[in-house]
């Protein structure tokens, strides 16, 4: 089994670009991801995402808060989905360049990889800049750091693993867990 650890000096880093844009509404960072919502973002567009990411943040981009319409960024992929749309991701490695577009309804996250263009639409009117700064800016220390920013951990034995994901409501359990930590179904 191999776990995905990021680093501290890299885990500090990014909560300081965090914490010098200020509070972001409805954004949250590593361990203060709420554990309600964040199964509703995997299931409604992160269902790709491999059991070694780590989650980075997660930007929730509805109005009452289901995120079910986002952004998650893990320490290789950036997921996103806007309203009506499908999911979409890219590898953090692939990122040519991100860009911002500032429109009065809804500003635009621009994602260049090789010929194709991701657009992430964000709708919450306050803190638009500040939620790109901090997207760019730790994307860009992602992608400096990527030969120390992750440690790989190998365990002695490799228990059965189960998948953390519960099919019945999208939660994210333990690894080893036998049931859904949310609902209790079997994993």
């Amino acid at each position: 089994m191999t776990a995905t650890v990021i680093n501290e000096s890299l885990k500090n880093n990014i909560l300081t670009i965090c914490n010098r844009e200020g509070n972001i509404d409805k954004f949250y960072v590593f361990d203060n991801i709420p554990q309600n919502i964040l199964p509703k973002a995997i299931k409604s567009y992160a269902k790709t995402m491999d059991l070694n990411e780590m989650i980075i943040f997660l930007y929730d981009d509805t109005v009452f808060g289901s995120a079910k319409e986002g952004f998650i960024l893990t320490d290789k992929r950036f997921y996103c989905k806007n309203v009506a749309e499908s999911g979409n991701f890219v590898n953090i490695s692939e990122i040519n360049n991100i860009s911002f577009k500032k429109g009065v309804l809804t500003s635009t996250i621009i994602i260049n990889v090789s010929s194709v263009e991701i657009k992430f639409n964000i709708t919450q009117i306050q803190e638009r800049q500040a939620l790109f700064n901090v997207l760019n800016k730790t994307i860009e220390l992602l992608k400096n750091n990527k030969s120390g920013s992750v440690t790989n951990i190998t365990a002695v034995q490799t228990p059965v693993m189960r998948s953390p994901i519960c099919e019945g409501c999208g939660a994210r359990n333990t690894d080893y867990a036998q049931r859904c930590e949310y609902c209790d179904s079997p994993l």
